[in-house]
């Protein structure tokens, strides 16, 4: 795809995420529907023109332009050993590489020395994941999306732990005023469900891309934020282990 594509594509899904018709867009711009939808499907076009469907719909021109589309990231299995060893040494790449925080921050939090930090942060350089530089400096990836791949034992166990840990916690009634948690059944038909499916889809793709904007314009403002998506065609009854208790 070309950027004109991968910006038009990103411009249907705000169209669609808020309920923007193209009738209503083309009256906002004065020019004909038949118009607008030209624009839309060609292969290259104005920038300028798609810049002004952009503050129609409130949003920036280089928020289109990011590709959504996530680098796919795969941990080999002597990664993945290594990582079961020693927790620490994943703890560790996350905080640098995800999180973007720095290894100053990473003694306090972990309770390390300048050494320890320094093992740890060798042995990531060793690994591939990160590199040392002269001057205890790093090189550590660039921000982008990414999606991990072909999940070993290490990955199902932390995917597992870290979504069990943070439903628990958002379910007790002492979560923070600003968490959310929802839990719903629905009683739909299978194509309302994979528009169901593919509405959230388009929604985490939107903030996606928030995020890799804000993140490359000034990380010292934002906060830490974590959520899970997930649905099935299943009962809960069907998974429920819960036992009638007797009075």
């Amino acid at each position: 795809m070309t950027q004109y594509q991968i910006a038009v594509s990103n411009l249907k899904k705000v169209f669609k995420l808020r309920g923007i018709h193209y009738r209503e867009l083309a009256v906002g711009l004065k020019i004909s529907e038949s118009g607008l939808k030209k624009i839309l499907a060609a292969k290259d076009g104005s920038f300028e023109r798609l810049n002004q469907m952009c503050r129609y719909t409130g949003v920036h021109l280089r928020e289109i332009l990011l590709d959504p589309a996530s680098e796919e990231v795969e941990f080999p299995p002597s990664i993945q050993s290594e990582f079961s060893k020693n927790f620490l040494l994943f703890s560790l790449y996350w905080h640098l590489v995800y999180e973007r925080k720095s290894m100053d921050m990473a003694k306090e939090r972990f309770g390390l020395s300048d050494t320890q930090v320094f093992k740890l942060a060798r042995k990531l350089d060793h690994l591939k994941l990160i590199k040392l530089l002269p001057g205890d400096r790093l090189r550590i990836p660039t921000v982008r999306p990414v999606r991990w791949v072909n999940q070993g034992a290490f990955i199902r166990k932390l995917y597992q732990e870290w979504s069990v840990s943070m439903i628990k916690k958002l379910s007790q009634k002492t979560s923070h005023s600003d968490d959310f948690f929802t839990l719903r059944y629905l009683k739909i038909r299978p194509s309302t469900y994979q528009e169901f499916a593919s509405a959230l889809s388009n929604l985490e793709a939107e903030f996606q891309r928030r995020t890799i904007q804000e993140m490359q314009e000034n990380e010292s403002e934002l906060i830490d934020a974590r959520f899970i998506l997930g649905m099935d065609q299943q009962s809960f009854l069907e998974t429920s282990r819960l036992k009638t208790i007797e009075s």
